[in-house]
């Protein structure tokens, strides 16, 4: 992906000199045996994986740098593993997304062998359009030298919230009265730490409302339905589906964007029409 395919939000003076720096911030901490990771997050549809495609080519253009970049969503249980899931503790599991519903112990050990930086292994690769993990034959192969980790994902650097107790939209109130699956969720994003804590420096998409992450998401949902070569969408239906599965992540989502622009590293601030200002 070349700088020139993408628009000013991203190939302009303010974004290149934010990337620069990061890389200088991050430099002092690579050594022969250590890796450094840039996480990346942001809501749904805020155009992390971009971003990071985006980040990496620069390096490699102006630097020489070699990036590998992983999603959190490539680490989510398969459809089985999530329908036991919510046999076992709440129907709502079934649906991907929460924390709770990644391979964590997978996860974490695969940050830990990038951050070493050791080769010879590979990492899963997940299908939405599926729902499910594809085939060990489709996973990324990390078979060569890399100076550098960035770790995409919604819900990097969330924190366990104080106070769950009260439903916050339809979804919690029709399906979770009793806040069993808002308790596994928040638990889990506890457990979730030490995978965050791998994480050296962090990098935040603000989006300006949930309205507008539900539009980003159904725009994705839309082009990804498109270049499986699917014809004569419903499209309402495609946007009725998309908010109702952002309301899963709703929560996490309003809890992360009152906190994160304080507690991240870097803040990106996005305008309604997905332009950048960068704060490095």
């Amino acid at each position: 992906m070349e700088a020139k395919q993408l628009d000013s939000s991203y190939a302009n003076k303010q974004a290149l000199d934010g990337i620069n720096q990061i890389w200088k911030n991050l430099v002092p901490l690579k050594s022969e045996k250590y890796i450094p990771i840039l996480g990346i997050s942001g809501g749904q549809g805020t155009g992390k994986s971009t971003l990071s495609e985006f980040i990496a080519n620069v390096l490699k253009i102006t630097k020489g740098i070699n990036t590998i970049i992983i999603s959190i969503d490539d680490f989510y249980l398969s459809k089985h593993d999530r329908k036991t899931l919510a046999l076992n503790t709440h129907p709502l599991l079934e649906k991907r997304g929460v924390p709770g519903t990644h391979n964590a112990e997978n996860l974490f050990s695969t940050l830990q062998l990038l951050n070493r930086g050791y080769l010879g292994f590979k990492i899963p690769k997940f299908d939405k359009l599926l729902d499910d993990i594809l085939p060990e034959s489709s996973f990324q192969i990390i078979d060569k030298p890399y100076d550098l980790v960035i770790f995409e994902g919604w819900c990097i650097g969330a924190e366990p919230e104080q106070d769950i107790c009260t439903p916050l939209n339809d979804l919690e109130r029709q399906h979770d009265p009793n806040g069993i699956y808002r308790q596994y969720v928040n638990q889990a994003i506890d457990d979730y730490q030490a995978i965050f804590k791998c994480v050296d420096q962090l990098l935040y998409l603000d989006a300006p409302s949930i309205d507008l992450i539900v539009n980003w998401r159904y725009q994705q949902e839309l082009q990804m339905l498109e270049n499986k070569g699917e014809i004569g969408l419903d499209k309402q239906a495609i946007k009725q589906k998309i908010m109702a599965f952002v309301s899963y992540f709703e929560r996490i989502t309003l809890s992360m964007k009152k906190t994160m622009p304080s507690r991240a590293d870097y803040l990106i601030e996005l305008d309604s029409n997905h332009k950048m200002k960068w704060h490095i």
